[in-house]
């Protein structure tokens, strides 16, 4: 309700809305690459990333670089799964990695771990706190397939 707070968030600060409350923020868009050009001049304007929550996760850098998520399941969709999103990311970075690689690796394992917990739960009876006791396991699986990866 207060899009002017955003002058205050601190550079290459990440922030992780999805389209409503990119709307909320920025204006009513009416298509998906609306959304994206706008996400892109202000992660610039702002000096932020701006990781996009949706059908394809999108990460947006301030220097204009996106990296675009297509995994993950319907199943994710479910309150609290942001909060989850957040706490990876924030987890991150508290372990030196730099707030666009937390955003992008950070969607990743979110994604990994709500598929993973999807599988075990069914799609439709996923809640965050499944998605968060599976981060683990979704981390271990990654590592072991790309152990140089990370």
């Amino acid at each position: 309700q207060r899009p002017s707070m955003l002058e205050h968030i601190p550079p290459m600060s990440v922030i992780t809305p999805h389209d409503g409350e990119f709307d909320r923020l920025f204006g009513i868009h009416n298509s998906c690459e609306a959304r994206l050009k706008r996400a892109i001049e202000k992660a610039a304007y702002y000096n932020i990333i701006i990781l996009l929550k949706g059908f394809y996760t999108t990460v947006i850098r301030p220097d204009g670089k996106i990296y675009f998520l297509n995994n993950g399941t319907p199943a994710m969709a479910t309150p609290g799964s942001g909060d989850v999103l957040t706490g990876i990311i924030a987890a991150l970075m508290a372990q030196g990695y730099s707030p666009d690689i937390s955003a992008a690796l950070g969607a990743f394992i979110h994604s990994q771990a709500g598929t993973m917990a999807a599988a075990e739960h069914g799609e439709y009876g996923v809640l965050a706190t499944d998605i968060a006791e599976t981060t683990g396991k979704a981390i271990k699986s990654i590592m072991d397939t790309n152990p140089d990866n990370l």
